[in-house]
């Protein structure tokens, strides 16, 4: 099958009406009554697309297809600019705070008010104490420490040590994405052939919409415009929009808190309490009176209170741009 030709046209930003057109009709004609190329020979990337009049300027200027050429064809771009687009905030979701129960416990040969300089035997808890009944570091009754003084009299509890689980990063806000804009626009459009030209006659019409030369596209945008048709446009018809953001991330937990009830008992079922008191995880070691020479053979920590942490966001920040695509090279006749 003939291929169909289109009458491939530029419009001048600096040329106005029909100046420096007509002069050039005949060449054109020339061309448009070339005869089609051998369907067997090794194919030209230049008579692929045979015609079309093409238009390329600024967007808000480009006019509608001429009288010659009026259908519509194709519209492509030059010249991309986009907008930074901007990311939603990134925040954290509060961090659950759990409670160790503490390790470090002490019996003092004193009571709480006269514990300075006092004797002082370990009654730790064992490590990784979940809280539950521990009968470690046992000391009997009557214990006597210095000679003739009762080891228990009152017991002190350093603090328990909060943890705080890792919060959740999300995201606060919507983002913007600004839509690419084209400043050049190259504007196609065919030819109508609905009129037979008389032999002779150039069917290629001329009108105040501007200067037009003939164009063609490279089969293979890269490849170099050969010979007369060096005249090159290099246009795309699409981009692709590979902005994104960077994943919001959540510092360590900050500022979590619990409070822990604990307890000395003079039995190893943990029933028969000895003392009792409150330790907190920001607060400093507590210490609670017991009955003198009292066995101490037990202990429990029971979670209380607790509050969340705080972790510090970060991320959200753009990342990526939009990339021209779909490329196309036209180009076109100028004349020697």
């Amino acid at each position: 099958m003939i291929m169909r030709r289109l009458v491939v046209t530029i419009a001048s930003l600096f040329f106005g009406g029909l100046a420096g057109v007509t002069a050039g009709c005949g060449e054109v004609c020339e061309h448009l009554s070339a005869p089609p190329p051998d369907p067997d020979a090794k194919p030209d990337p230049i008579t692929l697309l045979p015609t079309a009049y093409l238009w390329v300027g600024p967007k808000d200027v480009a006019p509608p297809c001429p009288p010659g050429a009026p259908i519509p064809l194709f519209e492509a771009y030059a010249d991309m600019t986009a907008a930074l687009h901007k990311c939603p905030a990134c925040a954290c979701g509060p961090s659950e705070t759990t409670c160790k129960g503490p390790l470090g416990w002490d019996a003092v040969a004193a009571p709480c008010a006269d514990t300075a300089g006092a004797s002082a035997v370990p009654f730790d808890a064992p490590e990784n104490w979940n809280g539950i009944c521990s009968t470690t570091a046992k000391i009997q009754a009557d214990k006597m420490c210095a000679g003739s003084i009762p080891c228990a009299q009152s017991v002190i509890v350093q603090p328990p040590q909060a943890t705080g689980e890792a919060c959740k990063p999300m995201t606060v806000g919507e983002g913007t994405r600004p839509e690419p804009d084209w400043m050049t626009l190259a504007r196609g459009c065919q030819v109508d052939f609905s009129d037979t030209p008389e032999p002779g006659e150039c069917n290629v019409k001329y009108d105040s919409t501007g200067f037009y030369r003939l164009c063609k596209r490279l089969e293979n945008p890269t490849d170099e415009c050969p010979g007369e048709y060096s005249d090159r446009h290099e246009l795309f018809h699409s981009s692709t929009d590979e902005r994104t953001c960077s994943p919001c991330t959540c510092g360590t937990p900050q500022g979590g808190a619990c409070t822990v009830k604990v307890g000395a008992f003079s039995d190893e079922d943990c029933g028969s309490q000895a003392g009792s008191a409150y330790a907190s995880s920001d607060g400093p070691a507590i210490c609670f009176d017991v009955p003198d020479g009292t066995a101490l053979l037990g202990k429990t920590s029971e979670s209380a209170t607790s509050s969340p942490g705080e972790c510090a966001p970060s991320g959200g920040e753009p990342m990526g741009q939009v990339i021209p695509a779909q490329p196309v090279t036209w180009c076109c006749y100028v004349s020697s």
